[in-house]
């Protein structure tokens, strides 16, 4: 406030002037932008004011620093929208505890509206205190490994057991599974809701259920198409059956939370249920009175019809937002899609127990109403459209492992039928061997057919193991050394393995290319054929032993036996020899002299 120089009041004081803080003002709307469209929650919007040198300290701050509540005054101050109505609390005296209490009066004393005074408009403000009332708060102990992350808050608080009007509460090992507070209390048979709900199926599956609303994109473009051309051809004319019944759903809200206050209950049970009552009653306040605002920001202004692109675009974008928000693990970015999913579900998701109570036996069902757009059109116009009984469409959801187990099936059995290991189809999916056994099996149960033999299938598969076998690395090289006439003991002992292997090299190298396998009387026929052939060309018999790994009396013997068997007799290695020794031909001639000449 600045003094008007030459105005006293009657306490000669200076009079003064309430005039807007234009260098405060920057830092009140980058307050209200960070918590909106930015997604940071009170302690982080703290942290940045208070790294910030620049940043003003707070209003009748002692120690001239930010805190949670001097940042939670500033998103609820009305001031900052240009509402200066004074009076809307009432002090009450306690005489039992001796102090007094401030309690919301139906109506302000005097109501004060100055619109060159607003900083922030009606639409955002009350945005924000919608979110204020709807975000889920960082509750609950903290867990004993260390692991407060573990598990998505992505839907936290927006299960409730319909009968009790309780929202589920976090329990299990590891903050696992959620269930009913209250239903506990009650014997097996008298429990509305006996089965305990998976945190993260329940995710998946919302999400996925969510994602699914937008896969119709041509449906969708028609109808925001043909709502936003009606819209438009009105011309923003007001629309009085709207903004009556949100008038009359806020008045009997206000009257319901009164009425609750007054008589909280006497035991302590009921006391709790009033509290939990009035938290949602409040939230449905929040809900009404941003749907009034926005309402009444969009009277008299034009409908902005979007295009086909532009609608296509928001389709799929939140699509894709919607499929990857169970795997998000930044806060920011999962407050963000909470408030979206808010924005699509209309309230809570209701719980209903199916099945039998049994452990494993049964599960839970969820219902809720969506409007799919209407929620289309705010985000691409920033409309806010009456929703009608016919744009509202009950989603239900059975949250049991079947469901999930179905889609990993079919998944499975596509990659089964392309030709993959168990092994490999695991990798492929994320997950482990027995569960790929598990999901196949599933599939061929819930069809009737015989479950499958992996060994049986192995056989008929080209690739019979994920990695390629060693006798198959090995092959070319033991063929190699069979052309030099090896026997598999030498070649095992080279290429330091077992004779097993060799034989199983040599054997799968010719029948992938169609060859017939050489048998060991093959292999010694050859190995005979070339000895002739060295012998012919005048090599002695102990550089041909030598050669090929035989002994001189062993390959003699040989020689000698294969030409009985052909009915001829073997010359007289003597007088072939004549007076040649070792390394030389039976010429005389030396061998590296021959080899040189050829």
């Amino acid at each position: 406030m600045t003094p008007n120089t030459g105005e006293l009041t009657r306490l000669k004081r200076h009079r003064r002037q309430i005039v807007v803080d234009l260098e405060t003002a920057v830092w009140i709307v980058r307050i209200y932008r960070w918590f909106l469209v930015d997604g940071l929650n009170i302690e982080e919007i703290v942290r940045e004011l208070n790294a910030d040198p620049e940043a003003p300290a707070p209003a009748k701050s002692v120690l001239d620093r930010w805190t949670r509540d001097s940042v939670i005054a500033a998103l609820t101050n009305r001031r900052y929208r240009g509402d200066w109505s004074y009076g809307n609390t009432e002090s009450v005296w306690l005489s039992d505890k001796d102090y007094s209490r401030k309690f919301p009066r139906e109506a302000p004393l005097q109501d004060a509206q100055f619109e060159e005074l607003r900083i922030i408009s009606d639409e955002v403000w009350f945005e924000v205190q919608k979110r204020l009332s709807t975000d889920p708060k960082r509750s609950g102990r903290k867990p004993r490994n260390g692991a407060r992350r573990k598990h998505s808050r992505l839907l936290q608080g927006k299960f409730e057991c319909p009968e009790h009007g309780r929202r589920l509460a976090v329990t299990g090992d590891g903050g696992k599974v959620m269930l009913c507070p209250v239903c506990r209390g009650y014997k097996v048979e008298q429990r509305p809701l006996f089965t305990h709900l998976n945190r993260k199926l329940a995710t998946d599956l919302t999400c996925e259920k969510l994602a699914s609303l937008f896969d119709d994109e041509t449906a969708l473009v028609t109808n925001v198409i043909e709502i936003c051309g009606a819209q438009a051809s009105t011309c923003g004319a007001p629309d009085p059956v709207t903004a009556q019944t949100l008038l009359s759903q806020i008045d009997k809200l206000r009257r319901t939370i009164k009425f609750n206050r007054q008589d909280p209950g006497e035991s302590e049970m009921e006391q709790q249920q009033t509290r939990e009552l009035l938290r949602d009653l409040r939230h449905q306040l929040a809900e009404a009175e941003s749907a009034l605002s926005a309402h009444q920001a969009t009277t008299g202004r034009s409908m902005v019809i979007p295009t086909e692109d532009e609608i296509l675009a928001e389709v799929r974008q939140l699509r894709q937002t919607l499929n990857d928000a169970p795997k998000l693990t930044d806060e920011r970015q999962i407050r963000l899609v909470r408030r979206l999913i808010d924005d699509l579900v209309t309230g809570r998701i209701q719980l209903y127990q199916q099945g039998e109570r049994k452990k494993c036996q049964g599960w839970l069902q969820g219902r809720f109403e969506v409007a799919v757009v209407p929620f289309l059109i705010k985000r691409l116009t920033g409309a806010e459209i009456g929703i009608g009984d016919e744009d509202r469409a009950e989603i239900v959801i059975d949250y049991r492992k079947s469901e999930l187990i179905a889609e990993q099936a079919d998944t499975a059995k596509r990659f089964w039928d392309d030709g993959l290991l168990c092994k490999e189809i695991a990798v492929q999916m994320g997950l482990h061997r027995s569960r790929i056994t598990k999901v196949l099996q599933y599939w061929h149960d819930q069809r009737g057919l015989p479950r499958p033999n992996n060994k049986t299938r192995r056989k008929r598969l080209e690739n019979k193991q994920s990695e390629l076998p060693f006798h198959k690395r090995i092959a070319n090289e033991v063929i190699e050394l069979v052309e030099a006439g090896h026997s598999n003991l030498k070649i095992a002992g080279r290429l330091r393995t077992n004779d097993g292997n060799v034989a199983k090299a040599i054997q799968w190298w010719h029948e992938t290319r169609g060859l017939p396998v050489p048998t060991a009387a093959d292999r010694r026929r050859k190995k005979l054929n070339r000895a002739k052939r060295m012998l012919d060309e005048g090599m002695l018999i102990k550089d041909v032993a030598g050669a090929l790994a035989y002994s001189p009396r062993g390959l003699t013997l040989t020689l000698e036996k294969d030409a009985e068997n052909s009915g001829g007799v073997m010359g007289d290695g003597r007088t072939r020899r004549g007076n040649a020794t070792a390394g030389n031909l039976a010429n005389g001639v030396s061998l590296a002299t021959q080899t040189r000449a050829a």
